[in-house]
């Protein structure tokens, strides 16, 4: 399944093409969730626009489901949401299924902010590097940031200094939750070269900082809309 987030504080039209978006990940994906705030930016009902749309005749059987939240009322510690269409059976699979392995975009585990932002300055320091080092960017500059971890020169998510043992098992438990997280948010290719949002990113962890309220606020405004496209394989691969 393909999902569609669309942060409060948006125009309907953004609204309404995120409802368009859904609709084209069922060429892939067998169901797509669309996820919006109840209101728009002016104020207007949008998700109860959009479930109206979906109660038309010919949509009936479309496997698009809708979720709305209340942007006033959401936060960390309050996650209510209101299912607003449920996603129905479909009748036959999508003709050119993507690879199941290839939709977990963006599944964010255990790293810290301070982690991503060292992992991103690693990844630029091994990217001027010659291309005859062994390795990639990535792998090489994930062995750098594995051994800041282990000799605790980073911080985890709670705040404390990371302390882990360095073993070939936990190192490669580690690299699997780690290696791909920037890639799928579009921050590098999958050698670990940045892209250019890449070193926007880097630009303001060298700025402001990496805990800084700035890195974090870029973080959670990402535009998660072409997470799962097929025309951005190389970047997710």
């Amino acid at each position: 399944m393909a999902g569609e987030f669309k942060p409060p504080n948006q125009s309907k039209r953004e609204y309404l093409t995120g409802l368009g978006q859904a609709f084209a990940y069922t060429r892939d994906f067998s169901y797509s969730m669309l996820v919006v705030p109840t209101v728009a930016d002016d104020g207007y009902e949008i998700a109860r626009h959009i479930t109206s749309v979906l109660e038309q005749t010919e949509l009936t059987n479309a496997p698009v489901g809708l979720i709305c939240y209340d942007p006033k009322a959401v936060s960390p510690t309050n996650t209510a949401f209101q299912v607003l269409r449920s996603l129905a059976p479909r009748v036959a699979p999508p003709k050119g299924q993507v690879d199941r392995v290839t939709t977990l975009w963006a599944k964010w585990r255990d790293m810290s902010l301070q982690e991503l932002g060292r992992f991103l300055e690693l990844f630029y320091e091994e990217g001027r590097n010659s291309n005859t080092i062994t390795g990639t960017v990535r792998g090489r500059a994930f062995d750098r940031l594995w051994d800041d971890m282990t000799q605790g020169r980073t911080i985890n998510l709670s705040g404390t200094s990371r302390q882990l043992n360095n073993t070939p098992k936990l190192k490669g438990g580690w690299s699997k939750n780690f290696r791909n997280f920037p890639a799928h948010l579009g921050w590098c290719y999958h050698d670990g070269k940045l892209t250019a949002q890449g070193l926007a990113a880097l630009h303001l962890v060298h700025q402001y900082g990496y805990g800084s309220r700035v890195f974090l606020d870029h973080l959670s405004r990402l535009d998660f809309r072409h997470f799962g496209r097929s025309s951005n394989s190389e970047l997710f691969r």
